[in-house]
C-alpha cells in the first residue's frame, strides 16, 4: 500500500468553527432547589413518577420567580428513592443558569408503575406525554429540551421518533445512544452474545427488583439461543435508528456524542448519515457522499472517550440555547455538523486534534490490503495460499495468524469504516473470526487501530444496507442476524467482517498487521448451538480467485485541517460570560 493517487479519495468538505460567533456561555445566576415525588398519570393510567430540580432564589432559596426553559430527561437508572434519583446533581450546572430540570423513572423502574420493557417504543409515547407535562409546569416558559446519555440518551430518540411536528421539544442531547442497540451491543457486530448481556442480568442494582426481573428474563433468553438472540421481532421493533425519518419529520435538532471507545459509536455515526439523508429526502440507509447537502440541526461529536465521558455541560448547554432560547452561537449555520477527533501519534506527543467535517463516510473510494502468504498487499496475490487456526484461547499455539505490510515510506491516515472480506472454511459447520487491525510502530511495538468479529453461520448480509465503495467493495457490512446458515465442512465461504470506524495516523515508517484469531481472552458467550458447533479446524483462503482482503479508507498521512485539540471541538468553545 502506498499513498500515491489512487489512494486519494474524494472526502467530505472540511472547515474551521465559526470565527465570527460572539455569544457567550450564561453565568450562574440561581440555586438549586428539589420537588420530589411528583407523579404523572399517563393516558392509560400508568403513573410515572419523578423528581424538578428548580432555579431558587441565592438569598432565599425559594423557587426563582419567573418563566424557565425546561430539560427532561427519562432514566431507568433510577433505584427505589428520590435519593437516588438525585435530580440536583445531575441537574446543577443547567438549573443555575435558568433551567427548571425533571428526572422521571421509565415505566416499571424505580418509583414508576407499569411494566419495563428492555429499549421499548413505549419509552417514546411516554415521552411524548411527558414532555407536554414538561412544558406545562409552573414556572414553564412552554419550550423542552431532553438530555441524558446511554439509555436516557436511546429514550430521547424512542420520544424524537413519536413526537411529530408541533411539540414543546425544541433540543435534544442524546449522548452515548446511537440508534442499533441490537447490533452495537448485545451482540458486538458478529452475532455472538457480548458482555453486556451479563449487565442486563444484573439490570435490577439499579433499576430496582421489578425490572431486574425482566432483565433476567432477556439476557437468559439471548444466553439460551432463543429468538431474542436473533435481529427477529423483539429487536425489529426496538430499533430506533429505523425510525430516522420520523424523527426528523419531529423537527427537532439533535446533538449526538459518543466516544472512538464507546460500543454504541458506529451506530451513532451511522445515525447521523441517516437523519442527514432523511432532512435531504435521500436514501436513508445509504452512505453519504462528500458533495452531498447537510442540516445543521443533526450534529455528532466523536471525541478521545470512553462510554458516559465526554462532552462538557457547557457545549451541551451551547446548543440547547441555539435552539430554545435562539442564541447566536453559529452553531444553527454550521456547514460542517460532524466533528471528530483524529488520534494523535508519537510524532505530535499522542495529543490528537479535532476536525469539522460534513459527510459520513468521508471517502467514497476505498484502498486494499490484500492477504498473501503472511503479508498484506496492495493487490490480490494471484498465487493461492491457505493457513489454519484453531478454535482456542488466542494464547494457545496455532490459535492466531498474523498478515503484515510493508512499512509507509510517507505514512497514511484511516478515516472511516473498515471492513475485512475473508474466505474460510471449517472442519466443522460453523466458524468465527476475530479481526484485529495494529499500529507496528518500526522497534516492534504495536497499538490497536480498530477490530471486529463475525460468527460465520451469521454471514448473510442485507445488501440494501449494506455499504460498498465505487468498485462495488463492501465497506460496512450490515448483516441481518435472522438466522444460522450452517457451513459445508471444508467448503470456503466469504466473510465481510466489520470493524470499528476510525480516524487514527499511521506514521511514516510504520505498518499495518492484521491479526486473525478466533476468541477473545477469558471467557466468552456463545449461546449453546454457537458452543456445539464453533469448535474446530479454520482454514483461511487468500490468493487467486480468493480475495481476501482488509478495505481501507486511505487518505494522506495528515491531510486533513484541523481545528484545534481542546476538551471539546473548536464550534463548542465559548468564552464564559461575567458572573
Amino acid at each position: 500500500m502506498t499513498t500515491r493517487s489512487p489512494f486519494q479519495s474524494p472526502r467530505a468538505r472540511v472547515g474551521t468553527a465559526d470565527p465570527g460567533a460572539s455569544w457567550t456561555l450564561p453565568a450562574a445566576r440561581f440555586g438549586v432547589t428539589v420537588v420530589n415525588d411528583q407523579t404523572i398519570t399517563m393516558s392509560d393510567g400508568v403513573r410515572i413518577v419523578g423528581d424538578i430540580a428548580y432555579p431558587a432564589d441565592l438569598e432565599t432559596g425559594a423557587i426563582a420567580e419567573g418563566e424557565f426553559p425546561v430539560l427532561l430527561s427519562q432514566t431507568p437508572y433510577t433505584g427505589e428513592t428520590a435519593e437516588s434519583n438525585d435530580v440536583a446533581t445531575a441537574a446543577r450546572y443547567f438549573t443555575e443558569r435558568g433551567y427548571i430540570y425533571a428526572k422521571t423513572c421509565i415505566r416499571g423502574t424505580g418509583r414508576s408503575g407499569g411494566e419495563f420493557v428492555f429499549w421499548s417504543p413505549q419509552i417514546g409515547a411516554d415521552g411524548v406525554e411527558l414532555a407536554d407535562w414538561a412544558a406545562a409546569l409552573p414556572g414553564s416558559n412552554g419550550t423542552v429540551g431532553l438530555v441524558g446519555f446511554s439509555y436516557l440518551g436511546i429514550a430521547q430518540l424512542y420520544t424524537a421518533a413519536a413526537l411529530g411536528p408541533d411539540s414543546p421539544v425544541k433540543a435534544m442531547v442524546p449522548a452515548c445512544a446511537g440508534g442499533d442497540v441490537y447490533r452495537s451491543q448485545i451482540v458486538d457486530y458478529g452475532g455472538m452474545p457480548s458482555p453486556i448481556v451479563d449487565l442486563i442480568r444484573t439490570f435490577g442494582q439499579v433499576a430496582g427488583d421489578r425490572a431486574g426481573a425482566i432483565g433476567v428474563e432477556l439476557a437468559d433468553a439471548i444466553a439460551a439461543g432463543e429468538d431474542e438472540a436473533y435481529f427477529r421481532d423483539y429487536w425489529r421493533s426496538t430499533t430506533v435508528g429505523d425510525e430516522a425519518q420520523a424523527i426528523v419529520d419531529s423537527g427537532v435538532p439533535i446533538l449526538q456524542w459518543t466516544g472512538w471507545d464507546d460500543p454504541g459509536m458506529p451506530s451513532t455515526l451511522e445515525l447521523y448519515s441517516a437523519l442527514q439523508n432523511a432532512s435531504a429526502g435521500r436514501d436513508l440507509f445509504a452512505p453519504m457522499r462528500a458533495s452531498d447537502s447537510t442540516d445543521p440541526r443533526y450534529q455528532v461529536v466523536v471525541g478521545p472517550w470512553q462510554h458516559g465521558v465526554g462532552l462538557s455541560d457547557a457545549a451541551t448547554l451551547a446548543w440547547l440555547e441555539t435552539w430554545m432560547s435562539g442564541a447566536g452561537t453559529g452553531l444553527a449555520e454550521s456547514a460542517t455538523p460532524l466533528h471528530l477527533w483524529e488520534k494523535g501519534t508519537s510524532g505530535d506527543g499522542g495529543t490528537g486534534s479535532w476536525l469539522e467535517t460534513s459527510a459520513y463516510p468521508l471517502v467514497s473510494d476505498y484502498s486494499i490490503a490484500a492477504l498473501g502468504d503472511g503479508t498484506l498487499e496492495t493487490t490480490v496475490p494471484t498465487a493461492t495460499s491457505t493457513t489454519t487456526v484453531d478454535w482456542a484461547q488466542p494464547t494457545e499455539t496455532g490459535a492466531s495468524v498474523s498478515y503484515d505490510s510493508e512499512p509507509f515510506a510517507e505514512g497514511l491516515t484511516l478515516a472511516g469504516p473498515v471492513a475485512a472480506t475473508v474466505w474460510a472454511s471449517s472442519s466443522s459447520t460453523n466458524l468465527r473470526l476475530i479481526t484485529t487491525l495494529d499500529d507496528v510502530a518500526p522497534d516492534g511495538t504495536t497499538s490497536l487501530v480498530s477490530n471486529g468479529n463475525l460468527v460465520a453461520g451469521l454471514r448473510d448480509l442485507d445488501e440494501a444496507r449494506t455499504w460498498t465503495d465505487s468498485e462495488g467493495r463492501v465497506t460496512n457490512p450490515y448483516h441481518t442476524f435472522l438466522d444460522d446458515s450452517p457451513l459445508t465442512p471444508g467448503e470456503a465461504v466469504k466473510l465481510s467482517i466489520r470493524l470499528d470506524p476510525v480516524i487514527t495516523d499511521i506514521e511514516p515508517g510504520h505498518s499495518l498487521r492484521l491479526t486473525i484469531t478466533t476468541q477473545e481472552p477469558g471467557p466468552i458467550l456463545p449461546t449453546p448451538a454457537q458452543r456445539a458447533t464453533l469448535p474446530g479446524v479454520y482454514t483461511i483462503h487468500s490468493g487467486g480467485a480468493y480475495d481476501s482482503a482488509l478495505t481501507l479508507p486511505v487518505v494522506p498521512y495528515r491531510s486533513f485541517d484541523t481545528v484545534g485539540s481542546g476538551e471539546v471541538p473548536a464550534a463548542f468553545v465559548f468564552e464564559q460570560g461575567g458572573e
